[in-house]
């Protein structure tokens, strides 16, 4: 998808800056073209069409001609959310951070569709990694995989849907939006949802593109199915995807229940406990009577903590991984993702 982005600024060093950005690293999701004088930028908005534009404050008012663009915007000196009733964009920020909210704007005004390409079948591969219990490090394993896919080059997205997850343990990114404004899009229908999230989603320096924490853990919990559908189509279809992987609860109905069933590979940490035994005994038996008929199929267990199962309960077992201690999240996240049990076949 090429946004076609016009400026109109009097200062050429950051007209500039602006330009070689664009090139370096935006040359094929932005179409720039700049201007130092109103009047030139209406005669081309005349001839063409913009999908978004930016006008210096410092003009003071909005050239005459722009009103039929798909949005006008200020280009501002300072943090507004908008100014004199539209929106504004402060130009002293990170590059990817201005990169992030000229896509928003375009999302909230636009009502065109992503093109998608760029994937095969039905989309990006979708792994679920769930626990057959609490505290049995479900989401470690999860983080683990999605570095592991990212250091075999391919594009990863790490979404945590967990009731009190925390990505931020295991990835950091810049970026000012999170899942709160993920979930508060899915339940927008005046967005272009695809590229509202990625707008929003933030990428760690191993590669893996995730989204933030809410604000609220709460909010997790108002993820309808139907909600549910949309984001997985959304995140399917995404070109930049190759593999999701959700790290999201055992759920038997609702939006859980359906991401289960969507995913085409399911990983269930476990551990050798017997608290750990007993659910996993619970939780196999529930799948067989409360899910389609091959889900479990399309499960595999992994140990944990050095654990190995004594009971598979007729599920393959993909591996044990040892106990990592001494480090922090990050760290253990880190030296997991090295193991050879993520080379999935």
């Amino acid at each position: 998808m090429m946004i076609r982005l016009a400026v109109l600024d009097g200062n050429s060093d950051y007209i500039g800056r602006l330009l070689d950005f664009c090139r370096e690293a935006y040359s094929d999701k932005l179409e720039l073209s700049c201007f130092s004088a109103p009047e030139r930028l209406t005669e081309a908005a005349a001839e063409e069409r913009f999908d978004v534009i930016l006008v210096d404050e410092a003009m003071q008012a909005i050239p005459e001609g722009l009103a039929g663009q798909t949005v006008v915007a200020w280009l501002t000196g300072e943090v507004y959310e908008e100014k004199d009733g539209l929106p504004a964009i402060c130009r002293y920020q990170r590059m990817e951070q201005f990169y992030r909210e000229v896509l928003a704007l375009y999302a909230e005004h636009s009502g065109h569709v992503l093109k998608t390409g760029g994937c095969d079948g039905e989309g990006a591969q979708v792994i679920a990694v769930v626990g057959a219990a609490g505290g049995c490090g479900a989401s470690c394993v999860a983080a683990a995989l999605a570095v592991h896919l990212a250091q075999q080059k391919r594009r990863v997205t790490y979404v945590n849907l967990e009731p009190s997850g925390e990505p931020e343990l295991y990835f950091h990114g810049d970026g000012k939006e999170t899942l709160s404004d993920l979930l508060y899009a899915l339940k927008s229908n005046r967005v272009n949802l695809a590229l509202r999230m990625e707008s929003i989603i933030r990428q760690d320096p191993c590669g893996v593109r995730y989204y933030a924490a809410p604000t609220n853990a709460l909010e997790r919990a108002e993820l309808t199915e139907e909600d549910a559908q949309r984001l997985l189509t959304a995140l399917r279809e995404n070109p930049e995807n190759q593999a999701v992987v959700l790290d999201i609860p055992l759920a038997f109905q609702g939006a859980g229940k359906y991401l289960l069933e969507a995913a085409s590979r399911i990983l269930m940490v476990t551990s050798a406990s017997m608290t750990g035994q007993a659910k996993l005994f619970h939780t196999v038996h529930a799948i067989k009577t409360g899910f389609s008929s091959d889900l479990l199929s399309r499960m595999a267990l992994v140990g944990n903590r050095g654990q190995e199962p004594p009971n598979h309960m007729g599920l393959p077992l993909l591996g044990v991984l040892p106990e990592y201690a001494g480090g922090t999240e990050r760290q253990v996240v880190q030296a997991m993702s090295g193991h050879s049990i993520f080379d999935l076949q």
